[in-house]
């Protein structure tokens, strides 16, 4: 009989299937994490999608976390191949926004892939900008939150 041949061949290849990973992956570890209150707010913005970098309204993607002191880690998986920029912010009184003040001073934590700069207004998407070469990269991207407060 020709199907219980068939089946088991069938079982090996959805296991197999099932431990092969789907896409490129970013792997985002945000540090200097100042406290646990608020969230922690991950938005991944990628070059084939028009919206503006780094407001979370253009993003591809978008991840949160309980805030804690120290290192909080996003991963982002079943990428394509391209080019992509991570935005993040410690949204310490939970409102869903980055509070700024004065000028647009931002009275939260926050960083950029690359840790770009932010100067004047936030960095372009191409300072922040990493790039995925194939479906099987694994990219690790640190970013080092910022707060202009000058506390920690």
């Amino acid at each position: 009989m020709t199907h219980t041949r068939t089946l088991p061949r069938t079982a090996a290849l959805l296991a197999m299937a099932g431990t092969l990973a789907l896409g490129a992956q970013i792997e985002v570890s945000v540090s200097e994490i100042r406290s646990d209150s608020g969230n922690i707010m991950v938005a991944l913005h990628s070059e084939d999608y028009p919206g503006p970098f780094p407001d979370e309204r253009g993003a591809v993607s978008k991840q949160m976390a309980k805030a804690a002191p120290g290192t909080a880690r996003f991963v982002f998986g079943d990428l394509r191949p391209g080019k992509f920029a991570v935005a993040v912010y410690h949204d310490e009184n939970g409102n869903g926004e980055l509070d700024t003040g004065f000028l647009g001073i931002p009275k939260e934590g926050y960083g950029f892939t690359r840790n770009a700069k932010a100067t004047f207004g936030p960095p372009s998407f191409s300072a922040a900008e990493i790039e995925l070469a194939s479906e099987e990269e694994r990219f690790d991207a640190p970013i080092k939150m910022k707060y202009r407060d000058g506390k920690l």
